[in-house]
């Protein structure tokens, strides 16, 4: 769970968690809050691996892909501090992953539904991005850029060697576009299932902040010009 600056929110988040897995270990990968965030983590139970200093959402998941592997976890699932993905979503993004079914889950809110109505200048976006991807990969893929997922070790193993050897997977803005472009082109099996987005109740978003909104269409073509082959 990578988190930065959620400390509004990541005391519900992991308590909702908790509620419904206490068995699922949960690391929180702090990237340089200047909050209460690590300190309310720890306190809720959850492991706690810290950043020096605000590294990105892709060096935040990278973290968390470096410490499943080195731990020796066999399914890894992502998900967002800030409480826009359901806890009761979970089962739905591990299942299909425990009986062997996919090798990627990703949680489509496409499939499933928003919990508020998307603003128009990010629903078109990710609608151009769903269908680029789709064209590529020669399948349907409803939700390209969610950040809900999980994954196998295979699959753990190959994305921290490809970030670590390659400049791929290093953009905020496409990191979960290009994980699926390369996934594809591994041949690793990817499945989408329906999950509910909430909408924000406290804090401000870090995705769609007005700097990363301007760079999207250079990582976009950027992301598909290095993955064409």
């Amino acid at each position: 769970m990578p988190a930065w600056n959620e400390v509004e929110s990541i005391g519900r988040v992991l308590r909702e968690i908790r509620s419904q897995y206490p068995d699922i270990d949960v690391l929180v990968v702090n990237d340089g809050s200047h909050d209460r965030t690590p300190v309310i983590a720890r306190e809720e139970g959850a492991l706690v691996l810290s950043h020096n200093g605000n590294q990105g959402y892709t060096a935040a998941i990278q973290s968390g892909r470096c410490f499943a592997w080195n731990k020796g976890y066999e399914i890894v699932l992502f998900a967002d501090a800030d409480g826009q993905h359901r806890a009761a979503d979970i089962g739905r993004i591990l299942d299909p992953l425990l009986k062997r079914e996919a090798d990627i889950v990703r949680g489509s809110r496409e499939l499933g539904q928003y919990a508020w109505k998307e603003p128009f200048h990010l629903r078109i976006p990710r609608l151009i991005c769903s269908i680029l991807v789709s064209l590529k990969v020669r399948r349907w893929i409803t939700d390209p850029t969610s950040g809900f997922k999980g994954e196998v070790r295979q699959v753990t193993e190959y994305f921290k060697d490809v970030y670590d050897k390659s400049p791929r997977l290093h953009l905020t803005n496409t990191n979960d576009i290009e994980e699926c472009l390369l996934a594809s082109k591994n041949r690793f099996r990817i499945m989408e299932m329906p999950v509910i987005m909430l909408s924000r109740e406290v804090g401000e978003t870090k995705c769609y902040s007005p700097r990363q909104l301007l760079k999207f269409p250079a990582d976009l073509i950027r992301t598909f010009a290095r993955n064409l082959w």
